[in-house]
């Protein structure tokens, strides 16, 4: 590679565009969403909850949907008029009973246009028999893809999930959710509740999931990979023990104003969930030529990019950046290359 005139790096600082939504589809490997799920414990809206769901749909003027169909009775009306007193200018309420509508086109094309949905509380089990497999709940997972955001409040937030816990306690009664979050389990009211066994419960049938717990008037925000936190309480991150027993389950809480990895909380769970996780022994790596320099993400340290230049050959090597997971060449780093 010295004597070559060119040097090629791959810089892989996330997957991103159509081809990391098709690896999810496939359910390869965790990615990043697209855009950004928000899981509301029930109780109060708090402000800074508010705001990130605001801020996430891209602004007041956002085109907004409000799904009510966990309540017993609705009032779409009534409904629509809160959301539009919280400074929404531009509100639409989707409520049906009936699969046969939650497939129609007219159904989903109210959600094909939005920005951002919010599904309110009641309970999971009316969601899951309106919406669970239909056209609805395809067109809930492509606001995410898109880059909008998905909410969901007390039961909405329950049935985020694919594996939902539809009720019980402590043992839960699992049902089928509308799968926007995938690779966790949710559960809602939880400290209020005390329904840390029942998630432990789910987790134990289901080890390649993770847990998410929300407390009341709290929220946990998730933006791409990024984890947030915003109301009062607590969220809640359960992991499973490795099926090796070598690493103990995990309970780990984030409060407002913390943040966390959803990414790499689902790597962690999936690679506990092996029998041979951690294994005694690394394999060592060796390269049969050349030279490998890979940077974890955030910015580039300068030893890692002299590095890099002594394995090309000196500075005047030609580079070739391949920055397709960001859409446009970081101007920093490209400078730094220059």
């Amino acid at each position: 590679m010295r004597s070559s005139a060119r040097a090629i790096v791959f810089l892989l600082i996330g997957l991103a565009g159509a081809r990391a939504a098709d690896a999810r589809r496939l359910g390869a490997v965790p990615l990043p969403l697209n855009g950004s799920v928000l899981i509301h414990g029930g109780g109060a809206l708090t402000d800074d909850t508010l705001e990130a769901f605001v801020r996430g749909a891209g602004g007041a003027d956002a085109r907004v949907v409000v799904i009510p169909t966990a309540a017993k009775e609705v009032d779409p009306r009534a409904v629509q008029r809160r959301w539009l007193a919280r400074g929404l200018r531009d509100v639409e309420v989707l409520h049906t009973r009936s699969r046969a509508e939650a497939d129609a086109a007219q159904t989903v094309a109210v959600i094909d246009a939005a920005d951002a949905v919010w599904i309110a509380g009641g309970l999971q089990s009316r969601l899951e028999s309106s919406y669970s497999g239909t056209a609805v709940a395809r067109a809930l997972k492509a606001v995410v893809e898109r880059g909008g955001i998905v909410a969901g409040s007390s039961a909405g937030a329950a049935a985020l999930s694919q594996v939902m816990i539809r009720r019980g306690k402590p043992e839960p009664e699992i049902g089928t959710g509308l799968g926007v979050l995938p690779g966790v389990i949710v559960d809602q009211h939880f400290s209020e509740r005390d329904r840390v066994e029942r998630l432990w419960k789910a987790l134990q049938a289901n080890r390649r999931l993770v847990g998410y717990g929300v407390d009341e008037n709290t929220a946990l925000l998730i933006n791409r990979r990024e984890m947030r936190v915003t109301g009062p309480g607590k969220a809640h991150i359960l992991l499973s023990a490795s099926a090796s027993g070598k690493r103990p389950a995990r309970h780990i809480t984030l409060r407002r104003g913390m943040r966390g990895d959803h990414l790499a909380m689902q790597r962690a769970v999936l690679a506990r969930a092996r029998d041979d996780y951690p294994p005694e022994r690394f394999p060592e790596c060796r390269l049969a030529s050349g030279t490998v320099v890979l940077v974890g993400g955030g910015a580039l340290p300068r030893r890692a990019l002299e590095a890099f230049l002594r394995a090309a050959g000196g500075g005047d090597k030609r580079v070739v950046m391949i920055n397709t997971a960001l859409g446009n060449p970081p101007p920093r780093i490209a400078a730094e290359l220059k």
